[in-house]
């Protein structure tokens, strides 16, 4: 075999085995791995609060509306609050 046909030969074998792992194959859809539990999974409900150190200029209506409100309304068990930078609030 000359040089050049070994190159094309090799070259070909390493995109084929490249391209090789990025096929599913036999793995199971996504919800078939999960389908031998029975019953939702609790989450765990208890208070939460968070504690978010703002040392910018951020104020208390952008920190409701970016933050507190949408945690809020998907953890309702969840609290925020908004800690200012200022003397000895350093973290």
């Amino acid at each position: 075999m000359t040089g050049q046909k070994r190159f094309v030969w090799l070259a070909a074998l390493i995109a084929l085995l490249a391209t090789a792992g990025c096929g599913d194959g036999d793995a199971a859809p996504q919800g078939a791995l999960n389908s031998d539990k029975t019953g939702p999974i609790e989450q765990d409900t208890t208070p939460i609060t968070l504690q978010l150190y703002a040392y910018n200029a951020l104020t208390d209506e952008e920190f409701a509306a970016f933050f507190s409100d949408p945690v809020k309304k998907k953890y309702p068990h969840i609290t925020m609050e908004l800690v200012k930078s200022g003397q000895g609030l350093t973290p």
